[in-house]
């Protein structure tokens, strides 16, 4: 069965032959988009480095690449860590960001955590990487940072922040922003077969909700492309109409027996996700990646960041959540 009416997008030669021979880093090298990301660039870079928190991730991984052409580098290390990033990212030529807390409820649970890792480790990153010498950053975002009502939406929005409103001189970064991922850890289209096969329920937290899907292939493919313009800014990509969950359930049950039970909206939900509001869109010369021209700031670049982090450090769980949608509301567009 077809889940997504995504067409699939063609591989670019050119995009892949922009990496040659260089050395390319990968956050989060052991979640389901960077080990892909890792398999499709393995057979031209110089050398493959792949950054992970989880050991069995990286172990997995590690097989992944066993065979790959390149010298591959598998590192057990926190990407936030500025000691450790400081010796890896000397000789990198490219760094491919994709690690992140991303699980919307787990996140809400764990705010301190979302904060550290999505705002502080990735503040580090860019600053280590800027100090290195390092000449292109790809920093891979999510349409739940548009107009976020979660904690994952806020701290990735921040994280964009980051990215886009600082001067990097001589360090281009780019940040792709786009929907769910077929397939993907935490999806909800594996845990539904699942259920399905033991007999249901599917449980659905409502049938009004719609979300953009694309194949972990057209992703990494499309991220690929970002990287080959070597362009600063936002972008997004066509991924065609929001799918209805409810249909995308109906679909997957078929002919079967197996019920649909309605849980309701967890905690930072919502009903529709968007790729971009406010501001405009740009073409670029990829038919599938479109360029995001945000509006501007209401108050001066990252003043209240530095306080979210240190309350995040201390601990300090309501102040810095109240200091997360501080920024969120009034330190930015929240575009």
């Amino acid at each position: 069965m077809d889940e997504t009416s995504e067409r699939s997008v063609p591989m670019d030669a050119h995009a892949l032959a922009s990496l040659e021979g260089k050395h390319v880093l990968v956050t989060g090298g052991g979640g389901f988009i960077g080990r892909h990301l890792c398999l499709m660039i393995c057979s031209k870079v110089r050398k493959l480095t792949a950054v992970s928190l989880t050991e069995s991730a990286l172990f997995k991984v590690e097989q992944m690449l066993k065979d790959a052409p390149c010298e591959v580098e598998g590192v057990l290390a926190d990407y936030g860590d500025p000691t450790v990033m400081k010796a890896i990212l000397k000789d990198v030529d490219t760094v491919i960001h994709a690690g992140a807390h991303k699980h919307v409820p787990i996140c809400e649970r764990n705010p301190l955590a979302a904060i550290k890792n999505n705002v502080g480790g990735t503040q580090r990153l860019l600053n280590a990487a800027h100090v290195a010498g390092v000449r292109q950053f790809l920093q891979i975002s999510t349409d739940k940072a548009v107009e976020p009502t979660s904690i994952m939406g806020a701290t990735k929005r921040v994280a964009e922040l980051l990215a886009l409103r600082r001067d990097y001189s001589g360090m281009t970064v780019s940040v792709v922003r786009f929907g769910n991922v077929m397939g993907s850890d935490g999806s909800v289209v594996p845990i539904w077969r699942d259920q399905i096969a033991n007999g249901g329920p599917v449980t659905l937290t409502d049938r009004r909700c719609t979300r953009y899907f694309m194949s972990v292939d057209n992703a990494c493919q499309l991220i690929l492309g970002v990287l080959h313009m070597g362009k600063q800014g936002l972008f997004v990509f066509d991924m065609g109409d929001p799918m209805s969950m409810g249909e995308l359930a109906m679909r997957m049950i078929g002919d079967s027996r197996v019920t649909i039970e309605e849980t309701g909206l967890r905690p930072g939900e919502k009903i529709e996700e968007e790729l971009f509001h406010g501001g405009r869109l740009e073409t670029t010369n990829h038919p599938k990646i479109m360029m995001v021209i945000e509006d501007g700031e209401r108050q001066p670049s990252h003043q209240y960041v530095p306080d979210l982090i240190e309350h995040a450090r201390l601990g300090h769980k309501a102040e810095a959540i109240e200091v997360l949608w501080k920024i969120i509301k009034q330190a930015f567009k929240a575009t």
